[in-house]
């Protein structure tokens, strides 16, 4: 059964492989059933295969609930399909076969070294006037020149219909290779470009890239190309500069400043920009971007080592009021006074995922301003982080009905106990839609020492306790027992348990909602 493909349901949440780069989503994302989390089948067979093995039923990798997968019965077709996928005949056989049938069977194939040389020619000979999505991922044993020769075979003597083009994980390409795809599905029908994770590429056939030629391409993903060099980046920037929405630069290593200054901030139409791990820029750079291009929805800066993150919080707060997503992890700087910044400004009502691993500095107090000014917050990443306390984390969790997914991992004083009890109020809210994405996974790691902490506000407490459904006599029984309202409900749930539980087991309780109904 296939995902909903919303701007908060593009990966999957176990391997964080991106949905746009499987072949055939309808077969290849699984929902499960009853909870209604989304993985990719790889993972579901993983899963599956392991409970198998250790004489178990399989369990949800988000809340932990028993599933199964509803499939429907394939078709006589897509068996043979399949089989042909699992081990490619010659390419003689190859040739005879229908061209809706190799457009499709281009998309199946389970192991990517079979797929070059003569194969490769013979399964992508004319593809290119039938499929709006032409991907060629993990090319292993395909060199430059066949990859070449392949794209002189694609079209045939029929016009592109193209919409996609999307070169994956291919060791071997390099600029004469993008070139030659460039040449072969140019025209106004192109939209999105993916040259990914092509460690040689350079960026020369970016000259090959001008308005004329591709007048509605949208979007250009480089993710880990590293190769590219900042020249080729700028000319691309300056060639489409009226059309480009969407510039994905992620572990483009070479970036320098002149990309962002010449290139970037000079793209009026720009909502989406993606230079993680970009250690060469600087923060004047990014701010030149943020005040030049107002409608940015979508910035992605983390592991920028040379930015300042509090600076470019509050840049943001005043010059992107339509922005949605906002990612500053491991980037030094940011602290409770430039979250603030953000919360309070015209960006707090509709900012919706916000990235804030190794920010130390960021306390109980910007989990609260969050709380209270970002209503639509759906993902707050807090991992990596010493100063957030226990019962800050929970308050923010049941006091926030929207937030979705909330990142924990490998902050110091955060324990076991807490992690569970954040994964079931999670879990209960994700599972109870088919069109909200799934949690990510909450990992159970040992616990570490931790301080007390005291009770500091009982009436507050009993308040907070009651959102969560519990009777008001057992809430004010717990309250005046534990220290901390992570200890109160943890309380509350043993006692509700029907029957003990085992120190080795992995129980996971049940809370009850606002609404009165209950979620795993």
């Amino acid at each position: 059964m296939g995902a909903r493909r919303g701007s908060f349901d593009r990966e999957c949440g176990v391997c964080y492989t991106p949905y746009g780069l499987l072949a055939d989503l309808e077969d290849s994302v699984q929902r499960l059933s009853p909870c209604g989390h989304a993985v990719c089948k790889t993972c579901c067979d993983k899963v599956t295969k392991l409970a198998r093995t250790r004489s178990k039923v399989p369990l949800c990798p988000f809340c932990r609930q028993v599933f199964f997968v509803a499939q429907r019965v394939p078709a006589l077709g897509d068996l043979c399909l399949r089989r042909i996928a699992f081990q490619l005949p010659p390419a003689a056989q190859l040739r005879k076969l229908p061209l809706q049938t190799r457009a499709r069977l281009l998309g199946m194939v389970k192991n990517r070294r079979l797929l070059y040389a003569d194969r490769l020619l013979a399964c992508i000979e004319g593809v290119g006037s039938v499929l709006e999505r032409l991907v060629l991922s993990d090319l292993e044993n395909a060199s430059d020149d066949n990859i070449i020769q392949a794209s002189r075979l694609a079209l045939g003597t029929r016009a592109s219909s193209v919409r996609v083009l999307a070169l994956h994980n291919i060791p071997m390409a390099k600029d004469s290779c993008a070139g030659r795809w460039l040449e072969v599905v140019k025209g106004p029908q192109l939209e999105e470009l993916q040259l990914t994770t092509l460690p040689e590429l350079e960026g020369g056939c970016f000259e090959r890239l001008s308005a004329a030629s591709f007048p509605n391409l949208r979007v250009v993903n480089l993710r880990d190309s590293a190769a590219v060099q900042a020249s080729a980046l700028l000319l691309l920037c300056q060639s489409l500069r009226d059309s480009l929405e969407q510039a994905l630069f992620g572990g483009c290593r070479r970036i320098e400043d002149r990309v962002l200054v010449d290139g970037l901030a000079q793209c009026p139409r720009l909502s989406a920009v993606d230079i993680r791990g970009c250690w060469q820029i600087s923060t004047p750079a990014v701010l030149s971007v943020l005040e030049s291009c107002v409608g940015l929805q979508s910035v992605n800066i983390s592991k920028c080592g040379n930015l300042d993150g509090g600076a470019l919080l509050r840049g943001a707060a005043e010059n992107c009021s339509c922005l949605h997503e906002f990612d500053v992890g491991c980037v030094d700087g940011v602290d409770d006074e430039a979250v603030m910044c953000l919360a309070e400004s015209e960006v707090g009502p509709h900012l919706r995922v916000l990235g804030l691993e190794s920010s130390s500095d960021v306390t109980d107090v910007s989990l609260e301003v969050l709380r209270e000014h970002c209503p639509q917050l759906r993902r707050l990443d807090i991992s990596r982080n010493s100063s957030v306390s226990e019962d800050a984390i929970i308050h923010f969790a049941s006091g926030h009905q929207n937030c979705m997914v909330l990142q924990v991992s490998n902050c110091r004083r955060v324990g076991n106990h807490c992690r569970l009890l954040l994964g079931s109020l999670l879990s209960g809210r994700t599972g109870s839609s088919a069109e909200t994405p799934a949690a990510s996974p909450t990992r159970v790691r040992r616990p570490r020492l931790q301080e007390p902490q005291t009770m500091a506000d009982p009436d507050a407490a009993i308040a907070e306790l009651l959102t969560l459904g519990f009777p008001l006599e057992r809430v004010q029984a717990a309250v005046g027992r534990c220290a901390t309202v992570v200890d109160a409900v943890e309380w509350l749930l043993a006692e509700e348990a029907p029957e003990a539980v085992s120190p080795g087991s992995t129980y996971c309780p049940t809370v009850a909602s606002p609404g009165g109904s209950s979620a795993g």
